[in-house]
Formats: structure tokens, C-alpha cells, sequence
């Protein structure tokens, strides 16, 4: 997401719709191909945007001793944390 689109950009002031737009449209998965390769291989979330907002918005103890493997697991199992964010 770039800083100069306002498309793209969050801002404090955007409403609900447009921040499940903006999220939806410009963020990057960590997920494989296939659910099949996703189960074998797992998520990567260094590169999933929808995990990196999760991680910095949640206090430690709603995300877990291991977010990390919760999302990989979650995301395998169906779960999109990215409808959460």
C-alpha cells in the first residue's frame, strides 16, 4: 500500500467499509497456492499483511504464546484471520 494513494492509504478517519476495502484490494497473503501445499508448507507471515495488522493491534495475551503457528494453523484450517482485521 502506498502513502500517496488515498485508496490505499489508512487513515484514523476511515470508515469500517473502507478499511475492509483497502485490506482486502492491496494486502498480501503469506498463503501458497493450494490449500493442499498451504497444509504441507504452512503460511509465511512475514510477508502476510492481515497477520502483521493482527500482530500489531491485539495485546500479547488475546494473540497467544505462538500467534505465528496459530495463524499458520488457522489459515490452513479454513480460517482467514484477514475477514478479522
Amino acid at each position: 500500500m502506498s502513502a500517496s494513494d488515498v485508496n490505499s492509504t489508512i487513515f484514523c478517519n476511515d470508515t469500517p467499509k473502507q478499511l475492509k476495502n483497502k485490506i482486502n484490494k492491496h494486502a498480501f497473503s503469506g498463503g501458497k497456492t493450494t490449500v493442499e501445499e498451504h497444509r504441507q508448507l504452512g503460511g509465511n507471515c512475514d510477508i502476510d499483511i492481515s497477520f502483521q495488522y493482527l500482530k500489531f493491534f491485539l495485546e500479547d495475551d488475546e494473540a497467544g504464546a505462538d500467534p505465528e503457528g496459530l495463524y499458520e494453523w488457522s489459515v490452513a484450517y479454513g480460517f482467514h484471520p484477514s475477514k478479522s482485521v
